[in-house]
């Protein structure tokens, strides 16, 4: 099996024969990156939807966390900041779908 971290950072002096191996997400990749994406941004998403039901006359428990208190200020930053770090950490791929989608127009 290859080990990465004995070529990390190495150098050729014959920079047009790099040897780089390049990895295309599979399906498998996908999955696992929808279900750490769901399991990252499951419990910000609860929060948010918290906040955004907490005026619209659902049931009490509802809108208020499981301590029975309503959505914080830090908690709804601590939510959306989560929300942003995973999606800045997807941009790669992200791109990727934009650029899929134009092309398919």
């Amino acid at each position: 099996q290859w080990k990465h971290w004995q070529e990390w950072g190495g150098y050729s002096e014959d920079i047009n024969d790099l040897k780089i191996k390049w990895h295309v997400a599979n399906d498998d990749d996908m999955k696992i990156a929808a279900d750490l994406c769901e399991f990252a941004l499951g419990p910000a998403f609860n929060v948010i939807e918290r906040y955004l039901n907490k005026d619209s006359g659902e049931e009490k428990e509802k809108e208020q966390g499981p301590d029975n208190s309503s959505v914080s200020a830090d908690d709804m930053c601590n939510a959306l900041c989560q929300v942003m770090c995973v999606q800045r950490g997807a941009n790669s791929v992200l791109g990727e779908f934009t650029d899929a989608l134009q092309q398919q127009q």
